[in-house]
């Protein structure tokens, strides 16, 4: 049903959220998308987010997550 009202459908396996999460925040903060100081201001951890997903490049994401979508 949430697939259906999305624009774009990215399957994955069952338990292999976070690692597509931390591979959008890859991206994000590898292609300075995010404003540095919002995070900061209203969230805790993101520092420590963003260290996680540098470590989860989105090929790495899609072998963890099966998909295939780019």
């Amino acid at each position: 049903m949430t697939a259906a009202k999305a624009d774009v459908f990215v399957p994955i396996r069952p338990g292999t959220d976070v690692a597509l999460v931390r591979a959008m925040v890859h991206v994000l903060d590898r292609e300075e998308l995010t404003d540095a100081d919002r995070p900061a201001a209203h969230t805790t951890g993101w520092d420590e987010l963003r260290r996680s997903a540098a470590a989860m490049p989105p090929p790495r994401a899609a072998t963890i997550t099966g998909s295939t979508t780019s």
